[in-house]
C-alpha cells in the first residue's frame, strides 16, 4: 500500500511540474510596460518612453550595452504590438497565437478592416482552420483486437479459436462536427466475415449531440442516435435504426442523478432490429468505490447483475462482477494496473457453468488487446484452482518485472522535468537581473528627486521591496545583490523563495506615485516567478513561514530519491507569492503587503497602510 501511495505522489509531482512549465510561457506585453489592458495609446506611449529612456542602447554605459540590446528588443516589440490596433486586438483575443495567425492574413485583406468584430471574425476563421489542420494531422483512432483461445486438455498448449479486429478512425472537421469510420473483421474456424461503417457526429450545444451511422455489410443498416441533457441531473438518449430488409428498432436510455453519490438508469429496446429488453440500474459511488446493480428482462433471459469496483490507488483497481439469470451463474474477478496515464494491463478470472476463463487485457492509448483463454469447458474445483493460481501468477509477474522499470521511467521523467524547470527559472532570473541593472541608475535618480520633492517633506521613496512566498518582514530577507553580474552563476539564487525588487519598484515611481495593475507581478520588468522553485512540493506541509524554524529546502543536486508521499488527507499546495513594500512619504514610513494578483496604488487615499513612525525613527 505504501508503494502504491508513493507512485501516486510521484505521478502527482510529475503533473505539477508539467503544469508549472506550462504556466507563463511568455511574459504579458502589458506587464513589460506596466500598464493595464485597458490603457489608451497615449498611456502606452508614455510608459514606453519612460522605460526606453533607461533601456535604449544609446543611453546606457558600454558595460550595459549587451544587456540593453537584448532587453530593448522586447520592450520595443511590446510597444509596436500594443500601439497597432489590429495587432493589439489579435493579442487581446488569442494572445501570442493571435499574432501568429494574423501574420497569415494577406496585407490587402487587413487594410479594409476597421472594426473589432471584423478582426475577431477573421481570427476565429483562421483559428478554426488551424484546429481543422491539427485534427486532420492527428491520429485519433481507436480499436480492439480480440483473440479467443482455449485449452483442449489440461497442460496442453492453448489453440486459437476466434480472432476479431475492430478499428475506428475519427476526424474532427470543425469544433462541433466530426466524421468517423470503422471496420470489423472476424475469423472463426477458417470462416471469415467483415463489415464496415461510416458516420458523422454533430454537437448541437452543451449536452446535446446527434450522430448517424451507416453499416456496410450484407445486411445494411442505418442508425440515428441523439443525446440531450434535460437538466444537470437528467440525460436522455434515443437511437432509431432501420435495416435494408425493413426491420426497425428503437432504443431509449435515461439516466438520473438522484444525489451526489447515487445515479439511476433505465433502458428500453423494442423492434424487430433489436433484442427486445427492459433494464434498470442503480449505481452508488464515493469516488474510490463504486457499486452497481442491474436488472435486465429480455426475450432470451432474465438476469440480475452486480458490479463492485474499488480504486485502491491511481495505479491499481479491482473489479468484481456477479451475474444470476435464467441462463445460469457467472462470477468474474479482475485487477487492473495502470503502468502510465496511457498504458494499463488487466488480468481477470471468469467462472461460469459453461467453464473457466482467464483473460488478459492491455491498453495503450485508445488501442486495446483482449485475450480470453478458456482453460476448461466445464465447472470443477480443479479448473477454478488452476485459473486462480494462473491469474495471481500473472499479477505477481507484472509487479516483479514491469513495475520497477515503470517506476524508474517515472523518476527519470520527474528529474528531467525538474531540470527543465530549474534551467527555465535560471534563464528568467538572469533576464530579470539584466533588466534591474538597466533600471538601477534611473531608480537612484528618481529616489534622490523624491527625497527633495513635496517642498522638502519628501515624496515616495521605496525603502524595502520583497516579492515571493517568503516576502514578509519577519522572514529571512532576500539577497539584495542578486542582480549583479558577479552573481550570475550563483545557483543558490535559483532556490530562493523571495526576491529584492526595491530598484524595480522605485523605477516605476512617477511623480510621487506608484501604480502596478492587477495581475501577477512575475511578468513585470525586474521580476520573475520565484515561486516556481521545483522543490516546493517536496514538503507539502511546510510553508515559507517555517524557513527560520529550521526546515531545510532540498536542492536540485540532491533531488534524486523518490518523493515521500504526503498524508492522504493533505493536498499538495503551492503558496501564492506576495509583494511587501516599505516606503517613506511626507517624512513618515509605511508598510503594506498584497497578494500577487492585487493591484498596488501608492500612496493610498485612505489610511489603510500601517504607519511605522517618522522616517528618522524607523530602522
Amino acid at each position: 500500500m505504501k508503494d502504491e501511495e508513493q507512485e501516486d505522489a510521484t505521478d502527482a509531482a510529475a503533473r505539477l511540474l508539467q503544469s508549472n512549465l506550462r504556466r507563463n510561457q511568455q511574459r504579458e506585453l502589458y506587464s513589460f510596460l506596466n500598464v493595464q489592458k485597458s490603457a489608451s495609446p497615449e498611456e502606452i506611449r508614455a510608459a514606453y518612453l519612460r522605460v526606453a529612456s533607461s533601456y535604449h542602447p544609446d543611453r546606457v554605459t558600454p558595460s550595459l550595452r549587451a544587456d540593453s540590446e537584448a532587453q530593448f528588443l522586447k520592450v520595443d516589440r511590446a510597444y509596436k504590438v500594443l500601439t497597432d490596433p489590429l495587432m493589439r486586438q489579435a493579442y487581446d483575443h488569442l494572445g501570442e497565437r493571435g499574432l501568429r495567425l494574423l501574420q497569415a492574413v494577406p496585407a490587402h485583406e487587413l487594410l479594409p478592416m476597421r472594426f473589432p468584430l471584423e478582426v475577431a471574425y477573421i481570427l476565429e476563421e483562421l483559428s478554426a482552420e488551424e484546429m481543422q489542420y491539427a485534427a486532420l494531422s492527428a491520429q485519433n483512432s481507436s480499436g480492439t483486437i480480440t483473440v479467443h483461445m482455449e485449452v483442449p486438455r489440461p497442460l496442453q498448449t492453448p489453440r486459437l479459436k476466434q480472432l476479431s479486429v475492430d478499428q475506428q478512425v475519427e476526424v474532427s472537421l470543425t469544433g462541433a462536427t466530426s466524421l468517423f469510420g470503422g471496420l470489423y473483421v472476424m475469423n472463426r474456424k477458417a470462416v471469415g466475415i467483415g463489415m464496415g461503417y461510416i458516420g458523422t457526429r454533430l454537437q448541437l450545444g452543451k449536452g446535446t449531440w446527434v450522430s448517424g451511422t451507416y453499416v456496410l455489410s450484407q445486411k445494411r443498416k442505418l442508425t440515428i442516435e441523439t443525446s440531450r441533457d434535460l437538466s444537470r441531473a437528467v440525460n436522455v438518449r434515443v437511437s432509431l435504426s432501420g435495416a435494408e430488409s425493413g426491420n426497425v428498432g428503437l432504443k431509449l436510455a435515461s439516466s438520473r442523478r438522484v444525489s451526489a453519490s447515487l445515479m439511476g438508469t433505465a433502458d428500453l429496446a423494442v423492434g424487430t432490429c433489436e433484442d427486445e429488453a427492459l433494464a434498470f440500474g442503480l449505481t452508488s459511488s464515493n469516488g474510490k468505490r463504486e457499486l452497481t446493480g442491474r436488472l435486465r428482462v429480455s426475450d432470451s433471459e432474465v438476469a440480475l447483475k452486480g458490479i463492485y469496483e474499488n480504486r485502491i490507488s491511481n495505479a491499481f483497481q479491482v473489479k468484481c462482477v456477479g451475474k444470476v439469470g435464467t441462463r445460469g451463474l457467472e462470477c468474474m474477478l479482475g485487477a487492473t494496473r495502470n503502468l502510465s496515464s496511457l498504458t494499463a494491463v488487466n488480468f481477470g478470472l471468469s467462472v461460469a457453468l459453461d467453464g473457466v476463463t482467464v483473460s488478459i487485457k492491455a491498453r495503450k492509448g485508445r488501442q486495446h488487446i483482449y485475450i480470453p483463454i478458456k482453460i476448461s469447458a466445464r465447472l470443477d474445483p480443479w479448473s477454478v484452482l488452476v485459473g486462480s493460481v494462473l491469474n495471481a501468477g500473472l499479477n505477481a509477474g507484472l509487479v516483479l518485472l514491469v513495475r520497477p522499470f515503470e517506476k524508474a521511467r517515472v523518476q527519470r521523467q520527474l528529474r528531467m522535468l525538474e531540470k527543465e524547470l530549474v534551467e527555465k527559472q535560471a534563464r528568467e532570473r538572469r533576464n530579470a537581473a539584466a533588466q534591474v541593472r538597466l533600471m538601477a541608475e534611473a531608480a537612484q535618480r528618481k529616489a534622490a528627486a523624491e527625497k527633495s520633492a513635496m517642498k522638502g517633506l519628501g515624496g515616495l521613496v521605496i525603502l524595502v521591496g520583497r516579492y515571493g512566498t517568503s516576502a514578509l518582514p519577519h522572514q529571512r530577507p532576500p539577497d539584495s545583490d542578486w542582480y549583479l553580474p558577479s552573481r550570475e552563476q550563483d545557483h543558490n539564487l535559483d532556490m530562493a523563495s523571495a526576491l529584492d525588487v526595491r530598484i524595480a519598484l522605485q523605477f516605476f515611481v512617477n511623480k510621487s506615485r506608484l501604480y502596478l495593475p492587477a495581475g501577477s507581478k512575475a511578468g513585470m520588468l525586474g521580476f520573475y516567478d520565484v515561486a516556481a522553485n521545483p522543490t516546493w512540493f517536496l514538503h507539502a506541509s511546510t510553508s515559507a513561514d517555517d524557513y527560520d524554524a529550521g526546515h531545510s529546502k532540498s536542492t536540485a543536486a540532491t533531488f534524486h530519491a523518490p518523493i515521500r508521499p504526503p498524508h492522504h488527507r493533505r493536498k499538495i499546495r503551492r503558496d501564492r507569492p506576495r509583494l511587501y513594500i516599505r516606503y517613506s512619504y511626507l517624512g513618515k514610513v509605511y508598510e503594506m503587503s498584497v497578494d500577487d494578483i492585487e493591484s498596488v496604488d501608492l500612496p493610498p487615499l485612505d489610511s489603510s497602510h500601517t504607519c511605522l513612525g517618522l522616517e528618522g525613527d524607523v530602522k
